[in-house]
């Protein structure tokens, strides 16, 4: 079974005949050229977090896996009521500063479960949205299955085994179920993205994975001319109005762009990571609202 290629049979039947949005295929050559231009030529571009490593080659793997386990875990949904209100500076990178705190204040590995404690206290004073779900996903993380997780991921890098993505996506989610609530597997996806870009783990695997679908990319890619919005979904976009998760609106959405970012992929000779990683770097490039979504899938 491969979770990847479900995900993308799922994404396919909303391609097919869809209601709210128009693929706009006949820019996608001269995009893809743009992209493979401005592509760094070093994939992994994150390098260690900012945290107590070890010498330990087999903790710092761990200690590395675990941080952005953690992150990836509750990697969404920072605006409150309109798409640029962020509740004390709410962001991926606030989200990162907190949980760095957390792993400087109590330097043990040894002990994961007191870190994303003192992380889950740190975003309750800072009234992150979205925050009772944080919390419930952070807490499946503190279950019995976490090291286990972990150990045998760091054994598998630290002995340079094949990385299978299928098996590692399908222990994840089978171990932590929040990862699936979300049929387009965002958060599950996001988590060795992130791994690739700071460590070069998984290497040609990673061309398997699909991009992490979130608000942004949805918004650079309309900006783009790469997908336009029937009137409807336009009129909820600009006057900032809520679409129900998992609706058809939604669905076609994403999914949409899920397909347009592996067209890209394919014509500018990169990974869908890398599409990622281009449309998220140029996403301030657009100053256009996103879809507001409620949802604790991106």
């Amino acid at each position: 079974m491969s979770l990847i290629k479900d995900t993308w049979k799922i994404v396919e039947e909303f391609v097919e005949d869809p209601k709210y949005v128009t693929i706009i295929s006949e820019n996608f050559d001269s995009i893809a050229e743009e992209i493979k231009k401005s592509l760094k030529d070093e994939p992994c571009f994150f390098g260690e977090p900012q945290i107590p490593l070890p010498d330990d080659a087999f903790k710092l793997v761990q200690r590395i896996i675990v941080y952005d386990l953690i992150t990836s875990s509750i990697n969404y949904q920072y605006w409150y009521g309109k798409y640029d209100v962020r509740p004390n500076e709410a962001c991926a990178l606030q989200m990162d500063n907190l949980l760095t705190e957390s792993f400087n204040e109590y330097d043990c590995y040894e002990f994961p479960v007191v870190i994303i404690d003192s992380f889950a206290s740190k975003l309750i004073l800072n009234r992150f949205p979205n925050l009772e779900k944080r919390i419930t996903h952070l807490k499946e993380l503190s279950g019995g299955s976490l090291d286990s997780y972990i150990y045998q991921m760091a054994i598998a890098i630290i002995e340079n085994k094949e990385l299978n993505i299928d098996y590692w996506l399908s222990e994840l989610i089978k171990r932590f179920p929040g990862f699936a609530g979300d049929l387009f597997l965002k958060r599950a996806f996001l988590f060795f993205i992130q791994l690739y870009r700071r460590m070069g783990w998984f290497g040609d695997e990673i061309r398997k994975v699909p991009v992490p679908m979130d608000y942004q990319l949805p918004k650079m890619l309309r900006w783009m001319d790469c997908i336009s919005y029937g009137a409807e979904l336009d009129d909820h976009v600009k006057n900032q109005k809520l679409i129900p998760e998992n609706s058809l609106m939604e669905c076609e959405l994403r999914a949409n762009c899920m397909w347009i970012c592996r067209e890209l992929a394919k014509k500018a000779e990169c990974t869908m990571a890398d599409i990622d990683t281009y449309l998220w770097e140029n996403r301030k490039s657009c100053k256009d609202p996103f879809h507001l979504t409620i949802t604790t899938n991106y």
